[in-house]
């Protein structure tokens, strides 16, 4: 059975999103992070509902909604079937591999390890178009950090969770713009609850590509060293391996305090530190 709603992002939050779209900003918060889901959306997913849209009429996929519980968790990666589907946006080796490090991924709207159960009773469905976009390197890293909070939270208190998530194509585009991600945990019996709602914007450090299409026009990041110097912008330090990352990279959510430092980038390149291989690419 198919979602019986449809859901799309606000006028005033798209507005919100195109407002924040600047270079240091790959993941902001909407409607104050508080998910505009309700309990009752629960009741709309019993049974033997498909979390996924149908394809759009440019062969877009659409939002994803489920519940997701110990029943529907995966136990593991290794299982994982591969990914054979061509969602639109899709790039050639050649045009995607710069200064060897892939650029674009196929990301899943909803994670293998959050609905890998029902996926395999559905023929694999987590591997079908409908579940999958053209995202960054940089977007399906920063989309996993909260995937694995929902599936954490899971495992942890037995809550079952609302998940939803929503892709935004401009007009005809090939290439989402970004998701909104929004999660709210229920059951929550004394247990502290799970709420979130995010946008995390498709883009990649130092490369600029077009949404139409999904070609890459420019690679700035060649030379990283001279970017740096010229920018104002800081990085952030893990003391623990010395890689730093920019300030809203998903991995420095995972940086204890006492390890996370700020430093300009000309200080990190005298003192020769690691970038991450997510959010700095070279």
């Amino acid at each position: 059975m198919k979602l019986k709603w449809e859901y799309k992002i606000s006028s005033e939050d798209k507005k919100y999103i195109k407002n924040h779209d600047n270079p240091d900003e790959f993941i902001i918060k909407l409607n104050g992070n508080i998910p505009y889901l309700v309990d009752d959306n629960k009741k709309q997913l019993e049974g033997d509902v498909n979390p996924f849209s149908d394809l759009d009429s440019l062969n877009r996929c659409g939002v994803a909604f489920a519940c997701i519980s110990n029943k529907t968790l995966s136990e593991g990666q290794g299982n994982r079937p591969s990914i054979k589907s061509k969602p639109t946006g899709i790039f050639s080796k050649e045009e995607n591999f710069i200064n060897g490090k892939y650029i674009f991924q196929r990301c899943h709207l909803i994670g293998h390890q959050l609905l890998q159960k029902k996926n395999d009773k559905k023929n694999n469905e987590n591997v079908n178009k409908i579940n999958l976009f053209i995202g960054t390197r940089l977007m399906n890293h920063g989309m996993r950090y909260f995937e694995n909070l929902v599936a954490d939270h899971v495992r942890e208190t037995g809550n079952c969770v609302l998940y939803r998530v929503t892709p935004y194509f401009e007009g005809s585009n090939k290439l989402v713009y970004g998701v909104r991600m929004e999660a709210k945990s229920i059951n929550n019996k004394d247990t502290k609850g799970l709420l979130f709602n995010v946008f995390v914007y498709n883009k990649q450090p130092c490369v600029k590509f077009k949404y139409e299409t999904g070609e890459i026009l420019t690679d700035e990041s060649k030379d990283l060293s001279k970017k740096m110097l010229k920018t104002k912008q800081k990085y952030v330090i893990n003391e623990k391996n010395n890689r730093f990352h920019i300030e809203n990279c998903a991995s420095v959510y995972d940086i204890k305090s006492q390890k996370k430092v700020t430093q300009k980038g000309e200080d990190l390149i005298q003192e020769k530190k690691c970038p991450c291989g997510i959010c700095i690419p070279y």
